[in-house]
């Protein structure tokens, strides 16, 4: 006996410390303000690409500036992309083979690139074995024409005097002599016109992004944020139903809790009247209120800064899988009978039943607070596809 409850207890600890470890896994969900932070570059085709961000971008209904006018907050109906503080480091080796090179010598560079995601193909070239190259050697400058380490943009479809269509954008951040650092030279900002998915990738010819590390183990690459904002906030577009749901959501568990309370409060003076099952009932709409509360929060939150803190993601997190283990718990109380033939259970039901529901909170929080860690860098898998497709 005493062999299985310890079963019992290391199971139980094992899904505790898989809990934790979710939660240790799950970064500030950056969402429409991505952050860098010495995340390096990788290799595809002949040069060095960053992922640097993917969102539903909704047409701007403006692009004056700040200058001579009063803004609403962040509804002032202005959508773009815009580089904050960006800046590549590339490794010491590499610098030092410029250490001859005057101070004004540019010695390399780095591309960004912002596009609508139907025209990934237009970045790029083809070869002959269908791989998507960028003009980073002689070949390339041979047969295209090219500037020898920039990226190539297949720019017949751009109009500039038609607003109807996305453009390919690309924007330099120069190394000169040897330099390990390269910036934007002035704040770098790229208004959308029109609605669709994009992409946001830094692109570089240059060796030093080959995976090199420093002697503490940080990696070189690039640092500093981009903020995507759409007219009415930072919620990307796909997301900009997500506070009407969720305040729709938890005004509907709100009355539902209204009416439930006062139907329980009506058969307060019956005998026997309140069982179980109408606890757990309660529970689970008050929780189920405060669930879609939180992540009305978070959305509104989101929608001011561009950032969700982690600690309000996870608090929705553990609300919902506490809503959802008791209203399964609920379930199996009922086909139980409890409430329906019978007033109680026994109390080996009443454990096994404790027990299930216990398990099923754990596995519930665990899968989702991995499903929070996932969505942030889900991204990532899409870039690979869209740098890769012809």
């Amino acid at each position: 006996m005493s062999r299985g409850v310890s079963g019992r207890a290391r199971r139980r600890t094992s899904l505790a410390l898989l809990s934790l470890a979710c939660l240790a896994r799950v970064p500030s969900a950056r969402g429409a303000v991505h952050a860098y932070g010495h995340d390096a570059f990788e290799r595809v085709g002949d040069a060095y690409f960053f992922y640097a961000g993917r969102e539903g971008m909704s047409r701007g209904r403006t692009t004056q500036t700040t200058t001579g006018e009063t803004l609403r907050g962040v509804n002032d109906g202005r959508s773009y992309v815009q580089l904050n503080e960006v800046v590549f480091v590339r490794a010491e080796e590499e610098a030092s083979r410029h250490a001859d090179a005057g101070g004004t010598k540019v010695t390399g560079a780095v591309e960004a690139v912002f596009f609508e995601a139907k025209d990934a193909p237009r970045v790029g070239y083809a070869d002959a074995d269908g791989n998507r190259k960028m003009c980073c050697d002689a070949a390339a400058v041979k047969s295209l024409g090219c500037v020898e380490g920039r990226v190539v943009v297949d720019d017949v479809r751009d109009d500039a005097d038609d607003d109807t269509k996305s453009k390919v954008w690309t924007a330099e951040a120069l190394f000169f002599g040897a330099e390990r650092a390269a910036r934007f030279a002035a704040p770098t900002r790229r208004d959308v016109q029109v609605d669709g998915m994009y992409e946001l990738l830094f692109v570089s010819c240059d060796n030093s992004f080959d995976g090199v590390t420093e002697k503490n183990g940080l990696p070189y690459a690039v640092n500093g944020r981009s903020a995507w904002k759409n007219p009415d906030g930072y919620l990307p577009g796909r997301k900009r139903h997500d506070r009407a749901t969720y305040g729709i959501a938890a005004s509907s568990y709100a009355l539902l809790l209204c009416f439930w309370t006062y139907g329980v409060a009506s058969k307060i003076s019956v005998r026997d009247a309140i069982q179980l099952i109408h606890v757990v009932v309660f529970a689970v709409l008050i929780l189920g209120m405060a669930e879609y509360l939180a992540r009305y929060a978070n959305a509104v939150q989101f929608n001011e800064t561009g950032t969700k803190p982690v600690a309000n993601v996870v608090f929705a997190a553990v609300v919902s899988s506490a809503r959802e283990c008791l209203s399964r718990a609920c379930a199996l109380f009922l086909s139980l009978g409890l409430g329906v033939t019978r007033l109680a259970l026994g109390d080996d039901t009443i454990k096994v039943t404790k027990s299930l529901t216990g398990l099923y909170f754990l596995c519930s929080l665990v899968l989702e607070l991995d499903t929070q860690r996932v969505l942030v860098r889900s991204d990532a898998g899409a870039w690979r596809v869209g740098a890769g497709a012809d």
